[in-house]
This record gives C-alpha cells, structure tokens and sequence, in this order.
C-alpha cells in the first residue's frame, strides 16, 4: 500500500508501509498529521486512519452503544428491549427510562442564522400588524388644527 501525508501544505509521497511507519516512528508523521492511501474515502489524521485499520471487523460482533456510540463487543453490550448500552451508560439510559424520556433521540437546535432569520421575519410580520392597526382604526379621533 501507498502513502501520502501532508506537510507544510504540501503532499508527499508515496511511501510504501515500511517506509511510512519508519517516518511516524521517526516523528515525521504526527497523530494530527493528514494521511492518505488508496483504501481511504479521503484525507484523515494519521491516528485515527490507523485506528480504523487496527479496528476489528464488524462480522467480528461488534456493535456500537446507542447512548455513546462507543464500539464494544456484542457480549459486552446490555440490552434493553431492541436497545443495546454500554456497562458505562447503563446507569445514565436506565435513569432515563424511569424519567420518561425516549433515550437515543436528541434535539437538533438551529444555528444563529436560522434563528436570525425567524426572527427578521417575525419583526417583519409583527411591524405590518402593527402598522395596520395604527392608520386603520376604526375609533380614531383626530384633533383639529389650531
């Protein structure tokens, strides 16, 4: 297999595994250094490129927590009805089980330009309520010129 990393804005490469883990031992490659061979959807940290490539198979039983999303293997794993956890998050989703609260699902907030948004729009509407009422009533007294 080929390597390539990124130093100083330039790519460089390739290296063949020898070679590459040579450099990494060296301190050439950093964890946080970017790495890239042909087997890689894209550019990643050399730690965890080479943590996916020490990770086991997912035929081999692992599964992944559904409140962390740590890997574990499968019979490290409690289930909870269709629902597997971790021993770490055992206490916390069986806290909210008793609470009432659906475990796994979690609120997606907007970010500062849709609520900029919602609220540029609000003031909108709200200023032609409001614009209305003022030049539209039916009551209005007018006084007279002195």
């Amino acid at each position: 297999m080929k390597w390539y990393y990124a130093a100083n804005g330039q790519q460089l490469g390739p290296f063949d595994d020898a070679a590459f883990q040579e450099l990494a031992a060296r301190g050439s490659v950093q964890p946080a250094t970017l790495v890239w061979h042909s087997g890689m959807s894209g550019w990643k940290p050399y730690a965890e490129a080479t943590a996916a490539e020490a990770a086991p198979p997912a035929s081999a039983g692992v599964v992944f927590c559904s409140e962390c999303g740590a890997r574990h293997s499968s019979d490290e794993m409690i289930q909870f009805g269709d629902t597997l956890v971790c021993a770490n998050c055992k206490d916390t989703f069986a806290q909210k089980l008793r609470e009432g609260v659906q475990p796994g699902v979690y609120r997606n907030y907007g970010g500062f330009w849709i609520r900029f948004a919602a609220r540029l729009i609000d003031a909108v509407l709200l200023w032609v309520v409001f614009y209305g009422m003022r030049f539209r009533s039916p009551g209005r007294t007018r006084y007279p010129n002195p």
